[in-house]
């Protein structure tokens, strides 16, 4: 995907707004700010506005964090009553202590340091454990993320060395805040449906299987979509429909990494699952 439209960013803008936070609010201070979504035509044309001012560039189209971050400034400017201060503000002389996501500023002068992630993960194991909550790529999971977000991320604008920074720049931290969004998925019969207790119970969830199960749950006349990085989030437009067949086809022989494909429940909405490879999670290219 090179390119993307206003259609897109105001779909996706949608889907992260509408998405609960992946976090349950009694472990974090989670997103707490005033946003609103305007009717449809009406976010488009922001979006247009603000592709037009923000060019998206072409490494924001190549990982799905960074486009998420793009989707995240430019909701705090249009959309919210915050107007965002400093993007991925780190210390001129000492870049490998850290960095702040954003620092935004709200309508009565206050400033919040943001940090904000966009993941999915796997269940594979005891569910209540964040250790067994796995990445695509099996290397990344949830108990490595949350360690870092609240013993790094959310106390680095506490620091001596980066208060002092922001103060010669008039900002004062009032708090820290989290913006977390993604999906669980779960697998149909090795999952326990359980998940930790720093969860939202109601996070957004989907399944997932190994490739060689593909026909114990789903026949050749069931109708997919193979889904690319930007669309793992939002609801997709004209996509390529295929059928369990084809979709049989590209997992065979040779498959070797995690794939996100829609099942079609009808002409719009479908469920989102991920297919793995037959040695996930000990290895995934």
């Amino acid at each position: 995907m090179n390119n993307v439209s206003a259609q897109k960013i105001s779909n996706d803008v949608k889907w992260v707004f509408e998405s609960a936070s992946l976090l349950d609010e009694g472990f974090c201070e989670v997103e707490s700010f005033e946003i609103e979504i305007p009717s449809d035509d009406i976010l488009e044309k922001i979006c247009a506005d603000y592709l037009t001012t923000n060019p998206i560039k072409s490494h924001q189209l190549s990982r799905l964090g960074l486009y998420f971050e793009y989707l995240f400034n430019l909701m705090i400017d249009k959309l919210s009553n915050h107007s965002v201060i400093l993007f991925n503000y780190r210390l001129k002389d000492n870049h490998n202590l850290g960095e702040i996501d954003f620092i935004t500023k709200d309508k009565n002068g206050k400033h919040y340091h943001w940090e904000i992630a966009l993941k999915f993960y796997f269940q594979y194991g005891n569910g209540l454990e964040l250790k067994n909550w796995m990445g695509p790529n099996a290397k990344d999971n949830f108990d490595k993320k949350w360690q870092k977000l609240i013993y790094k991320q959310v106390p680095f604008s506490q620091k001596p060395i980066v208060r002092q920074d922001l103060l010669a720049q008039n900002i004062e931290i009032e708090k820290a805040l989290l913006f977390v969004k993604g999906m669980l998925f779960y697998h149909p019969r090795r999952s326990d449906g359980k998940f930790p207790d720093i969860v939202n119970p109601f996070h957004k969830k989907g399944w997932w299987i190994y490739a060689h199960e593909f026909s114990q749950y789903f026949s050749y006349q069931t109708k997919w979509v193979v889904l690319e990085k930007l669309n793992w989030i939002g609801t997709p437009q004209d996509l390529e429909i295929i059928d369990g067949r084809e979709l049989h086809q590209i997992i065979g022989k040779g498959f070797k990494k995690a794939i996100m494909v829609g099942l079609l429940e009808d002409e719009i909405n479908f469920s989102r699952g991920f297919i793995v490879p037959a040695k996930w999670p000990s290895e995934n290219e």
